[in-house]
């Protein structure tokens, strides 16, 4: 098959999840293309970017920046392509957003089997391509889209249903709410991430000290920092902790106030943004790891956090929560701990009864990494995919 991939920023480094699935199916023999607003982060990679030369298939839209350029972008549309018209005022009623949605008409081309949108607000976007394009988008939700935006709008995606042909969310959690939100439920098919098994290698844990706990996560609200940092704090007198947070983001200066605050400087080390090797190694010397995530203020959430199959491949078990599809990918006491959100009690708890069950750490190891082999395996994912393009071409 042809496949166009339509997404915001590409490559970023965060997006692991788009990386993988583009690259399973260029494995599997697909004609693969990425159109994107703009790249990623300058001089930050993730290998998949260069093994596959992934930056030779992507277009960029050059959307305007400024309301004179969205103008002048918009008329020269009208002038180059008058019978798109109809779908070029469309434009108009996404507001600020419509330089966006020309960019797109102007760029993607006719040609492609089907049109994959990542993302709710990139199908929005791109809900002109069965008409303009007479070929079938099909659009993959994955936290944030699913959830903060629709706590602000709910009915925000009433006018996207009807054009995507299938629409891939990560669990049962997820669909729920985009049906309740007014999704067709015969539209939604569940299509889990996966994990690239070869960059993980397995190596089950095994007691030691001190102990060492790795977060791999953006400096936001949802990935629940703060709460994991007070844990920390709780511990820090009754077991000698190595805490590492690999990433960065808005709410750095807040975490390392905090770390300052509780006094464990000594014992918690902020990396910043790191590469895919220092991610494997920092999994690979580590015993556990943590990923407190919680819903936002503004109802930003997680789907199912790639880092937590990443973490299970690499044979570590999990702190984490229930949190939306969280729980449909780690089992509690079998593969790590879920804590309820929020609760830092519960969390401290979670280290401690870890630390002092370390002679189970190693079927933890195991039961994690045969799970991901099992359910979430690139290739896994890709013949899921491929199911789901077949049935709307």
């Amino acid at each position: 098959m042809k496949i166009a991939h339509l997404t915001s920023v590409f490559p970023k480094v965060s997006e692991t999840f788009i990386l993988n699935q583009i690259a399973g199916l260029i494995d599997a023999g697909h004609d693969v293309d990425i159109f994107a607003h703009s790249s990623g982060e300058s001089g930050v990679n993730h290998p998949i970017v260069d093994e596959y030369d992934l930056l030779e298939k992507t277009t960029y839209t050059n959307a305007p920046t400024d309301y004179r350029q969205g103008a002048l972008r918009f008329l020269s549309s009208v002038i180059r392509a008058p019978k798109r018209t109809p779908q070029i005022l469309k434009s108009l009623q996404f507001g600020h957003r419509a330089r966006i949605r020309v960019s797109f008409l102007d760029t993607v081309p006719a040609g492609y089997d089907l049109y994959h949108a990542h993302f709710g607000w990139e199908a929005e976007m791109s809900d002109f391509i069965p008409h303009v394009l007479n070929a079938p988008l099909i659009v993959s939700f994955y936290g944030n889209d699913a959830g903060a935006f629709l706590k602000e709008d709910p009915s925000r995606y009433d006018h996207l249903w009807p054009e995507v042909a299938a629409i891939s969310v990560l669990s049962y959690d997820m669909k729920e709410k985009l049906v309740n939100s007014g999704a067709p439920e015969q539209k939604v098919v569940i299509n889990p991430l996966s994990a690239n098994l070869q960059n993980f290698e397995f190596s089950p844990t095994h007691k030691s000290s001190p102990l060492k706990i790795a977060t791999v996560a953006r400096f936001t609200e949802k990935k629940g920092l703060r709460y994991a940092i007070r844990a920390i704090s709780k511990v820090i007198d009754q077991v000698d902790v190595e805490y590492k947070i690999a990433g960065d983001g808005d709410q750095r200066d807040e975490i390392e106030d905090l770390i300052t605050s509780e006094g464990i400087s000594d014992s918690v080390n902020l990396l910043g943004w790191a590469d895919q090797s220092e991610i494997d190694e920092l999994l690979t010397e580590s015993h556990l790891f943590l990923l407190p995530s919680h819903t936002a203020r503004d109802g930003d959430r997680e789907g199912t956090p790639t880092v937590l199959l990443e973490a299970q491949a690499s044979g570590l078990p999990i702190i984490s929560t229930y949190h939306a599809g969280i729980p449909e990918i780690v089992e509690d006491r079998r593969r790590g701990y879920l804590c309820p959100v929020m609760d830092v009690d519960s969390i401290a708890e979670a280290i401690l009864e870890l630390w002092d069950r370390s002679d189970e750490w190693e079927t933890m190891s195991e039961r994690g990494r045969s799970y991901v082999e099992e359910t979430h395996s690139r290739e896994a994912q890709t013949e899921r995919l491929e199911r789901i393009y077949q049935e709307v071409i």
